[in-house]
C-alpha cells in the first residue's frame, strides 16, 4: 500500500470574537491575548455575499465558514461571541421577537462549529461589554482606545462591534 505523506500543517493560534447580528463580523486576534493592546490580525463579515438567501442556508454558510475558511488558516483557541439579546426599546424593536430567536439558532450554529474547531467560547453579553451606547458612540470609543498607539482605523459597522468586543475581552473598553 502507499500512501502519500502527509505534513503537518501550523495554524497560527488565535482568539476570535464575534458580533453577533445580521452580519455576523468577526475579529481574529494573536494570542496570547490578554494584557496587550493590538489590533487585529483580520477582520471580516461571515454572511458578505448573502443577502437574499434564505435566513437558515445564511446562517449555515456563515457557521461553516469558521471551519472551510478560518479552520484551514486559524487554530481558534478562544472565542468571545456576542450573546444575543432583546432589547425593548425603540431602537430594540428593529429586532422582532421572531429575529431574536432566529438570530439566536443562527449564533448557536456559529458557536457549535466554533466549539467543533476546538475553541473555548464565552457569551459576552452587549449590556457588560458595550451597555446602552449607540453604534456611533461605541465606535468613537474604540476609536480613542486604538488611536493613540495606532492612528485611525476604519472598519464596517459589524467589524466594529466584533473589535469592541475583542477590547472588552482584555480589559480596554
Amino acid at each position: 500500500m502507499s500512501g502519500k505523506k502527509i505534513e503537518p500543517v501550523f495554524k497560527q493560534k488565535v482568539v476570535m470574537t464575534v458580533d453577533s447580528g445580521t452580519e455576523y463580523g468577526y475579529a481574529i486576534w494573536k494570542y496570547p491575548f490578554h494584557n496587550r493592546l493590538d489590533l487585529p490580525i483580520e477582520v471580516g463579515i461571515m454572511k458578505e455575499g448573502l443577502r437574499g438567501v434564505d435566513w437558515h442556508l445564511r446562517a449555515y454558510l456563515a457557521a461553516m465558514k469558521i471551519e472551510t475558511e478560518l479552520g484551514k488558516i486559524y487554530r481558534i483557541t478562544r472565542a468571545g461571541v456576542e450573546k444575543p439579546f432583546y432589547v425593548d426599546s425603540s431602537a430594540g424593536q428593529a429586532v422582532a421577537k421572531d429575529s431574536l430567536i432566529k438570530l439566536s439558532q443562527a449564533t448557536g450554529m456559529i458557536v457549535s462549529r466554533l466549539i467543533d474547531q476546538g475553541a473555548e467560547v464565552e457569551y459576552i453579553p452587549v449590556i457588560e461589554w458595550k451597555g446602552q451606547m449607540s453604534k456611533l458612540m461605541t465606535i468613537k470609543r474604540i476609536e480613542e482606545a486604538l488611536f493613540t498607539k495606532f492612528g485611525k482605523v476604519n472598519y464596517n459597522s459589524h467589524e466594529w462591534d466584533a473589535v469592541g468586543i475583542g477590547l472588552f475581552m482584555k480589559g480596554f473598553f
